[in-house]
């Protein structure tokens, strides 16, 4: 008597249908995942709200007033003046978000910026467009001094990455400094 001994394996069949119940089952957890994430970034925003929110109070807390939507002196003066409005608009065009990086901890970049772009009366025209060589419109973002250029993240809401990327694309936008 000859006896067959028999190996018991898989067949090509049921791996195949395992292989499917698998991606099934991924199929069906990956929107559950996405939820997940964007929950997580919807309550990073809302945190970064929150905290700007408290550095506003702090601010006030600190000169008797909350910080100021824009800085625009009649005393400006630009020294390219095609690029912005003139007297009494001409800059600087510093607003609020400026005012609080002290209390954002952020005070590296706001002792980059000079102090006198957040007097009411200053005499330093648009921050963006007075230091030369100027910006020819090419991209190349000459005259744009670096703490413009600088990504904050406590401003930035995680769920608009797609326009981030782009911005930090466009802009060249100095990734590290805050991060």
């Amino acid at each position: 008597m000859i006896r067959s001994i028999r190996r018991s394996a898989f067949t090509l069949i049921e791996l195949l249908v395992v292989i499917a119940i698998i991606a099934i089952l991924i199929g069906l957890l990956l929107p559950a995942v996405q939820k997940v994430r964007e929950a997580a970034a919807r309550s990073t925003c809302l945190n970064n709200l929150k905290q700007i929110g408290l550095a506003s109070h702090n601010y006030a807390s600190a000169y008797g007033w909350l910080p100021p939507g824009i800085i625009i002196s009649p005393n400006a003066t630009n020294i390219n003046p095609g690029a912005v409005s003139g007297p009494p608009y001409a800059g600087p065009y510093i607003g609020a978000l400026a005012s609080l990086l002290p209390y954002m901890e952020q005070q590296n970049i706001y002792n980059m910026m000079p102090t006198a772009i957040f007097q009411f009366n200053t005499t330093l025209g648009a921050w963006a467009y007075n230091t030369a060589p100027f910006d020819s419109g090419n991209g190349n973002n000459t005259g744009i001094p670096p703490y413009a250029l600088s990504r904050i993240k406590p401003y930035l809401c995680p769920s608009d990455s797609a326009q981030q990327a782009a911005l930090s694309a466009q802009y060249g936008v100095i990734d590290g400094l805050l991060d």
